[in-house]
């Protein structure tokens, strides 16, 4: 019955685990492991291991989804202090930051990527897992992105240059950069970088969802076609983990 999907080998029983999913799923903010450790009765590991599986479930459905028509990118950092180092020059997690938008330049679907750094070749490597052949891309001009097009995309730089104080090139695209920093910061307070693109694949599942009255049938959905994930263990003591 639940072999391949989430729930394989789980020890926990399934009404846990739908209670689980609908308290994940009902939290606007997502909710924490020690948060669901008390909700459930469960062990602050095995409410950890859980929500990593959800998370998990989440990211493969969001896998599904390449980005069409026309794309505004850009990259951005996300994580704790950048050790002395502001801007991309930055030491915290990087990620290519992209959201496809109608011609009302309304958001339709959110990416949001971690990448090791900003040069063309790992940029390119990322795009291509998320972009549909023949979007077209606008960006700041970052030279990162530079050979998107030589690999088969259409690419503008956008207007950078010459903008007021305080206005952003691209608003749409950077509402959700700043709404995910927020999300991330506000709600999983020490969430290291190993972990981190997990939960950006929760926000842009929960972005993609916002406009349901609930999310936890489509999440219901999203765990019963899924492939269990790997879990990679943590240690019994709390640590900043269980903050996350």
């Amino acid at each position: 019955m639940t072999a391949g999907t989430i729930f394989h080998r789980s020890h926990v029983p399934l009404t846990k685990w739908f209670l689980a999913m609908c308290l994940n799923a009902e939290s606007k903010r997502g909710i924490s492991a020690t948060e669901l450790q008390h909700k459930i009765g469960v062990c602050y590991p095995t409410a950890w291991f859980m929500l990593f599986r959800l998370r998990s479930a989440m990211g493969q459905r969001e896998a599904r989804h390449l980005l069409r028509g026309v794309v505004p990118m850009d990259d951005a950092d996300y994580g704790g202090e950048g050790h002395g180092r502001i801007g991309r020059g930055t030491r915290r997690p990087k990620a290519v930051v992209a959201v496809s938008v109608n011609e009302r330049e309304v958001p339709q679907h959110l990416k949001i990527v971690l990448v090791g750094d900003f040069t063309q070749e790992t940029v390119n490597e990322a795009v291509f897992r998320f972009l549909e052949q023949g979007a077209k891309i606008v960006s700041d001009g970052l030279n990162a992105f530079g050979a998107l097009e030589r690999a088969g995309f259409r690419h503008e730089a956008g207007p950078t240059k010459h903008l007021p104080e305080g206005v952003q090139p691209f608003p749409v695209l950077h509402t959700q950069i700043a709404n995910s920093k927020a999300w991330i910061g506000g709600a999983f307070h020490g969430l290291g970088p190993k972990h981190l693109q997990s939960y950006l694949d929760e926000f842009c599942f929960r972005f993609h969802r916002r406009r349901l009255l609930s999310v936890f049938e489509r999440l219901v959905v999203a765990c019963a076609t899924a492939t269990p994930a790997t879990y990679p263990g943590i240690r019994r003591r709390r640590t900043a983990l269980s903050a996350a």
